[in-house]
Parts: structure tokens; C-alpha cells; sequence
């Protein structure tokens, strides 16, 4: 009986030790509350899981991104007066049109997360067409390229 006793006892000592749990460090953190409810939320975890419902998602776990990027606002003027791109988000035809023909050509990349180049193009003062139906929904890039010009990424998001 007392071998019994010490053989459960050396048992129960080392799956305590064997235990190990998820950790993490975080940026920052909080509680919100509201009439809808609370939630407890950090910066700097990974993302774990995703629910969605008709009132909206939430991505829950470990890590939601968070986003610092920085650019020239007379470059984002210049884009945005020479370029139209829509819709973003987009479910299947995202649509590209250089606004005049300036007689500078211009190209197009779409990319995906991991760097490869999925569609490639030239623009002219015409509507172009991208066929995103074919693609998971994710978040792509496209790049604008013009010569003597830094490149335009943007991000366009896939339902």
C-alpha cells in the first residue's frame, strides 16, 4: 500500500511539473465596458481565433496587429488625384483607372502577404479590371510604379 501511495504521489509530482501554460508579454492592455457588454483586450499578443455574428467580428486570443506606417501626405495628394482604385474592401472585381494619360507609363502589381506577385499590368487612361474572386479572402498590396517616382502600396483587403 505505501508503494502504491508514493508511486501516485511521484505521479501527481511530476505531470505538476511536466504543466506548462501560455505566456506572453504585452505592450498594453485594458478593460472596456460599455451598455453592450465588456471586454478585456492587449497589444501584443498572436491572434488566435476569429467569430463572427450579423452585429459584427471579433478576433480573439493572442495578438491583434497593430499598424504604424508613414509617407508623404503631398505623395498621398499626388496618388490620389491621379489614381482611382475601388472598391477596398472588394469581394470580386477590384477596379484601377489612371484618372488622364499623362504619357507616363505606368505599371501595377498585386502581391500577397508572403511577397509573390499575383497579377501584373500596365495602366493607360483606361479601366482595368482585377479579377480577385480566385484569391482567399486576406489582405493583398497593390503597388503603383511610375518612373522617378517612389512606388504607391495599397493595402486592399479581400472578403
Amino acid at each position: 500500500m505505501r508503494k502504491m501511495i508514493l508511486l501516485m504521489f511521484g505521479l501527481f509530482a511530476a505531470c505538476c511539473f511536466s504543466v506548462q501554460a501560455q505566456s506572453d508579454v504585452n505592450a498594453a492592455g485594458g478593460e472596456a465596458t460599455g451598455s453592450g457588454g465588456s471586454a478585456s483586450y492587449s497589444i501584443g499578443q498572436v491572434f488566435d481565433q476569429m467569430n463572427t455574428s450579423a452585429s459584427g467580428t471579433v478576433s480573439e486570443g493572442v495578438q491583434q496587429p497593430f499598424e504604424i506606417v508613414t509617407t508623404d501626405v503631398e505623395d498621398i495628394e499626388e496618388f490620389l488625384e491621379a489614381f482611382r482604385v475601388y472598391p477596398n474592401p472588394v469581394k470580386q472585381i477590384l477596379y484601377l483607372q489612371k484618372k488622364s494619360d499623362d504619357g507616363i507609363e505606368t505599371s501595377y502589381r498585386l502581391i500577397d502577404l508572403n511577397g509573390n506577385v499575383l497579377k501584373a499590368g500596365i495602366l493607360d487612361g483606361e479601366l482595368h479590371q482585377i479579377d480577385m474572386q480566385g484569391y482567399a479572402p486576406s489582405a493583398y498590396f497593390l503597388e503603383i510604379i511610375r518612373p522617378k517616382k517612389k512606388p504607391q502600396t495599397i493595402k486592399i483587403i479581400k472578403h
